[in-house]
């Protein structure tokens, strides 16, 4: 097999059948080869897989992602030919042979290739890759106005199944009441004791303060996620009117999702 395999813009990130196989490519320490007319064996894998893609969301880069060292390449020399051309020609006149030797000399004592730095480029994989009800309480912890410490649970679930049947996934079924109240009680999340009854009244949610919802959600995810960011778009949910998302720069904008 190969030892260095170049993905380029070879799978688009939604396509469910080639995750699976592609993970497995990544940590498998052996693979099944399957000639034809012949019976099956097991190779050791020593492939190491770089993939290369102009798309926003690369990969499925779930929290915890412990298979990619993801990289956002600079455009600083993009077009710059006589930068390029030079590389080239100092390769050609016995760069590759230097690069060998001093690959060979660097001392790898304690290295783990395992051990990779966790990048920003990651970080915004981990993002791009959240599930649709993640996503969706993103946004509400976004709006800092709009939160409210106590909500009924019945209006909390609603306006997630309104979110989901007008911005949610194509494909994706809307979490189930039960499957919602687990999220939001998860103990990385929000934990067991955020649902109460008042006297008499119906069953509601209790959140804590909301910099530590926040803190509760990047925890949960294993993301770093910019609260406080310049730039805050508003989507007016009005889809009968078709308007378009408005961007505010430099100070705070509420969405409006009621």
């Amino acid at each position: 097999g190969k030892v260095l395999v170049r993905a380029d813009k070879a799978f688009f990130v939604g396509q469910k059948d080639v995750i699976g196989p592609l993970q497995s490519m990544i940590t498998s320490p052996r693979w099944l080869v399957e000639p034809k007319n012949i019976d099956a064996y097991e190779v050791e894998s020593c492939t190491r897989l770089m993939i290369a893609s102009n798309n926003a969301h690369v990969v499925q880069a779930a929290q915890q992602s412990r298979r990619y060292f993801v990289l956002e390449v600079s455009d600083a020399h993009q077009k710059d030919f006589a930068y390029f051309d030079a590389i080239t020609q100092q390769m050609n006149a016995g760069g590759t042979a230097a690069m060998l030797y001093d690959l060979q000399q660097r001392k790898l004592t304690g290295f783990n290739p395992m051990a990779f730095p966790d990048t920003p480029a990651l970080n915004k994989q981990k993002e791009l890759s959240l599930e649709p009800h993640a996503e969706w309480l993103k946004e509400q912890l976004l709006d800092a106005d709009e939160w409210k410490p106590e909500v009924k649970k019945e209006l909390f679930f609603s306006r997630y199944q309104t979110w989901m049947k007008e911005f949610g996934a194509a494909g994706r079924y809307p979490l189930t009441k039960a499957q919602f109240t687990q999220y939001l009680q998860h103990p990385k999340l929000f934990g067991a004791g955020i649902q109460f009854r008042p006297h008499g009244g119906k069953r509601c949610y209790r959140f804590p303060p909301l910099s530590e919802c926040r803190r509760a959600f990047d925890r949960r995810h294993d993301v770093t996620t910019a609260w406080d960011d310049a730039i805050y778009i508003r989507i007016k949910r009005t889809r009968r009117t078709g308007s378009a998302p408005t961007v505010n720069r430099g100070r705070k904008v509420n969405s409006t999702h009621k």
